[in-house]
C-alpha cells in the first residue's frame, strides 16, 4: 500500500487550509505577545508584526465566514452605523 489512505477519506482542501491558517495565525500571535514582552524591537517592526497578525486573522475570517478584525473593532467602535 501508498500509505495514503483511502480516497474517500482524503481531507477536504477548504478545511485543510482553514486549519493551517489557524495554526499560523496562533503562532503569529503568541510571537506578538512574545515580541512586545520580552524585547525591546523598533515600532515599525512590532506594527509589522501586527499587521500579519492581522492579516491572516482576516483571511481566517473569510474562509470560515467570521467577520475581518477591523470589522470587529468597528463595530465595538460604533464606527459601523455611519
Amino acid at each position: 500500500m501508498s500509505g495514503k489512505g483511502h480516497p474517500g477519506r482524503a481531507p477536504d482542501p477548504a478545511k485543510k487550509l482553514e486549519r493551517r491558517v489557524n495554526d499560523l495565525m496562533r503562532q503569529v500571535v503568541y510571537l506578538n505577545q512574545e515580541i512586545q514582552t520580552n524585547h525591546d524591537l523598533p515600532q515599525d517592526i512590532i506594527e509589522h508584526a501586527q499587521a500579519s497578525a492581522g492579516s491572516l486573522m482576516a483571511i481566517y475570517g473569510h474562509l470560515t465566514g467570521l467577520p475581518a478584525p477591523w470589522d470587529i473593532r468597528a463595530a465595538e467602535m460604533g464606527w459601523d452605523k455611519v
